[in-house]
């Protein structure tokens, strides 16, 4: 899961990237491997929800 922002006055492109605990830090090395200079910029973590079968969850950087 991600999504795209851009930010037109300062000229910067964001990317946010969520997944699983599991698979996170596959998709940041694999985001990196391609945009060499993208930083972590903050994490936020999501809790798994019981109700759904677990299926929200993870973390967003």
């Amino acid at each position: 899961m991600g999504y795209l922002c851009i930010d037109w006055k300062s000229q910067k492109v964001r990317f946010y990237l969520g997944g699983s605990e599991e698979n996170l830090d596959y998709l940041v090395k694999a985001f990196r491997s391609v945009y060499k200079n993208a930083k972590i910029v903050e994490q936020i973590s999501f809790s798994r929800n019981k109700l759904f079968g677990g299926a929200v969850g993870g973390r967003m950087r």
